[in-house]
């Protein structure tokens, strides 16, 4: 039996170097998990999205319950979390830091 998915947007606020918000700057998401036993099937080709001229960056239609790595400009490395279950929507996407290329 398949279960209905619930989705969420996930928020992220990028600044730079002075700490100041940054327009621009490109992030890499991927789905890595699926919530549970739904009879679900998601493709795990990267989603990617540029900060706003207000800094903000959002991913729409995430999973409740599912995990995700992501990853700021050309930093090598994931950050991992899931999305919690009955929360509310929109959800901050867990802090992350990374290397931007200017």
């Amino acid at each position: 039996m398949t279960v209905d998915v619930e989705f969420v947007t996930g928020t992220l606020k990028c600044y730079d170097e002075d700490g100041e918000l940054a327009s621009g700057i490109p992030v890499e998401m991927q789905i890595t998990a699926l919530p549970g036993n739904g009879g679900l099937s998601f493709s795990t080709a990267s989603r990617f999205e540029t900060s706003d001229e207000n800094g903000g960056i959002e991913f729409e239609r995430l999973v409740r319950g599912a995990s995700y790595k992501v990853r700021r400009g050309a930093s090598v490395y994931w950050t991992s979390f899931t999305v919690p279950l009955g929360t509310d929507d929109p959800i901050a996407i867990d802090d992350l830091l990374g290397h931007d290329v200017h």
